[in-house]
């Protein structure tokens, strides 16, 4: 069973993990192949989580692994488990939202209104285009758990416990913000960036005094 203690914050549960793993390298590749097929089974499965979110779960923990030298692990036999389906589910961004953006794009000239016979899919994606643009731009100067908190993914069983607050999301939001900045006029970005810096550090000091 995967490591899950009340009271207990992300940090100090990663750190219970990687103490039990490196003394058992293969209690571990049990629990990462248990966490994997958990989501797979109760979420992927009915609809609540898209096959793609459980892969980036496991890039996530192979990358806090790989860091950590816990070099035995057989990947290649944990990757087996993964989805492999490509159906939609309720953590992608809602049709409306999706038909707007296809109508932006065509009429922008981007991308035509039907696909040319014999082509299945647009050099130019829509919704979830900008979805992957910002998981992995944010990714390069964000905590990954956090680009997962602000996508509205699930954070699986850490859920429970990681609760962040928001001017901690924003102050690391804002490290990102250059990296996801597309317009290149970025005077007025700055400005909005300073004044978003001096609230969220008003609202830290209100919440100290409190």
């Amino acid at each position: 069973m995967v490591i899950s203690r009340p009271g207990r914050d992300l940090e100090e549960q990663g750190q219970a993990f990687l103490d039990i793993a490196r003394e058992n390298q293969q209690w571990a590749q049990d629990n990462i192949t248990y966490f994997l097929v958990f989501h797979k089974e109760e979420r992927v499965n009915k609809g609540e989580l898209a096959p793609g979110t459980v892969k980036n779960f496991c890039r996530a923990i192979k990358l806090f692994c790989d860091m950590h030298d816990l070099t035995t692990l057989n990947w290649k036999r944990i990757t087996k488990v993964l989805p492999k389906s490509k159906s939609a589910s309720n953590d992608r961004a809602p049709n409306a939202i999706q038909k707007l953006l296809s109508r932006a794009l065509s009429e922008q000239g981007i991308r035509p209104h039907a696909l040319p016979k014999g082509v299945r899919r647009y050099e130019w994606k829509g919704a979830h285009g900008f979805r992957k643009f910002f998981e992995t731009r944010a990714a390069e100067a964000m905590p990954f758990v956090n680009v997962e908190f602000l996508m509205g993914h699930s954070l699986g069983l850490s859920e429970s416990y990681y609760k962040p607050q928001e001017h901690d999301v924003l102050q690391h939001y804002l490290k990102a913000v250059d990296l996801l900045t597309i317009n290149d006029d970025k005077s007025t970005l700055q400005k909005q960036v300073q004044e978003l810096t001096e609230k969220s550090k008003e609202e830290l000091y209100i919440h100290k005094d409190n």
